[in-house]
Formats: C-alpha cells, sequence, structure tokens
C-alpha cells in the first residue's frame, strides 16, 4: 500500500518509460541559429513552481528525465509538421524540438560560486542522468 501522497512504483515506472520516448526523440531544430534556441525560467512572489521552456538538446533530456520536473507541452517537427507545440497525451512520433513544464521552486538554487563548465545542461545535475 503507498503513502497518501506518494505515487505507486507502477505510476512512477510508467512516467519514466514515457519520459524516457521523449528523451529518446530530443533533437534541435536545425533551422534556428543558436541565438534563436530559448531557455526561459519564469516565476512569481506568489507561485510555488517555475516555469522551464527550453529548446537546448542537452537540457530537454536532463529536465525530462528530473524526478519532479512535470512536463506540460512538446515543440514536435514530424513529416507534416514543423515546430507544432502538443499534449505530451498526443504524442505519436517525431522529433521534439522543445519541452515546457515546470518543477518545484525549491528545485532552484543559486549558488556562492559558479560551475566548473558553462554549458547550459549542466543547470540540471548530472545526477538525474545516474538517477540519484
Amino acid at each position: 500500500m503507498t503513502g497518501k501522497n506518494t505515487p505507486s512504483t507502477q505510476a512512477v515506472e510508467s512516467e519514466k518509460e514515457t519520459n524516457r520516448r521523449f528523451v529518446d526523440a530530443v533533437t534541435e531544430d536545425r533551422t534556428l541559429v543558436p541565438e534563436e534556441k530559448q531557455t526561459t525560467f519564469q516565476f512569481t512572489k506568489s507561485e510555488d513552481s517555475i516555469s522551464i521552456y527550453t529548446e537546448e538538446r542537452g537540457l530537454m533530456r536532463r529536465l525530462l528525465q528530473h524526478p519532479e520536473f512535470e512536463l506540460e507541452s512538446l515543440r514536435v517537427v514530424t513529416e507534416d509538421s514543423w515546430g507544432n507545440y502538443i499534449d505530451p497525451d498526443d504524442f505519436e512520433g517525431g522529433s521534439v524540438t522543445g519541452v515546457e513544464g515546470s518543477v518545484p521552486i525549491g528545485a532552484l538554487s543559486l549558488k556562492t560560486s559558479s560551475r566548473k563548465t558553462s554549458q547550459h545542461s549542466a543547470i540540471v545535475s548530472a545526477r538525474v542522468l545516474r538517477g540519484e
């Protein structure tokens, strides 16, 4: 039996499998130059979560694997469309070129010193990829 706010093991595994499908489809939109590939973090004082949108491949992959990332929409390129925003439940294939979702405000932290790398994907810890 699971706790009131604890997702069942089956539900967690199902979500991981769904996100793995998205991770495997992630690519960058080659029609955009680097200056056009945006990442935004947005929140207001009254909110308890941070809205995130990114078109950067490494950051998309890490966010999709973050245990607290709640996926809201995907930007998808298919043979028939170029960059439509869809509900994740409507994903039937194609290339994921953008993700939008949120994380709890507690997931954001500004450190007293900079990381050793300036890679944007490092914003989301590599520990996420190792499942730590």
